[in-house]
């Protein structure tokens, strides 16, 4: 699906990058920042669900592309989750929980939102899932 090898089963299309847009009409130093844009275009294909900043930091960090613009690029994994997150089934099709279970305070299995939204892997305090499929 991708040339960067990323693709496994818990990851859906939804989650690679498939266009990368680098538009720098305003730079900070005219002339100079223009260059870095096309660089961006290595991002396409890469899994923001699996090592997407670390992967940011190895082909853009440093002098291989503008720091102003590849700092941004850290929230946009995060920024994919939470807009997809309602979009994904409590019973997957594998048999396998949500990813986002467990990933931030308000997704603990053993909080009250995962007892409200994903009743199904809702654990007690220190416990395992309630419910098995």
């Amino acid at each position: 699906m991708n040339a960067n090898n990323n693709t496994t089963s818990e990851h859906s299309a939804t989650y690679f990058t498939r266009a990368m847009p680098i538009i720098t009409s305003r730079c900070a130093r005219n002339g100079g920042c223009e260059s870095a844009a096309p660089a961006y275009g290595k991002l396409i294909g890469l899994c923001l669900l699996k090592d997407f900043r670390k992967r940011v930091r190895e082909l853009l960090g440093g002098d291989r592309g503008c720091t102003h613009l590849t700092e941004m690029l850290a929230g946009m994994p995060t920024a994919a989750i939470q807009t997809f997150a309602g979009e994904t089934k409590e019973d997957r099709d594998d048999g396998t929980r949500p990813f986002q279970l467990d990933q931030c305070l308000a997704l603990e299995t053993s909080g009250e939102t995962v007892k409200k939204w994903y009743p199904k892997w809702h654990k007690k305090e220190g416990g395992k899932a309630k419910a098995s499929a």
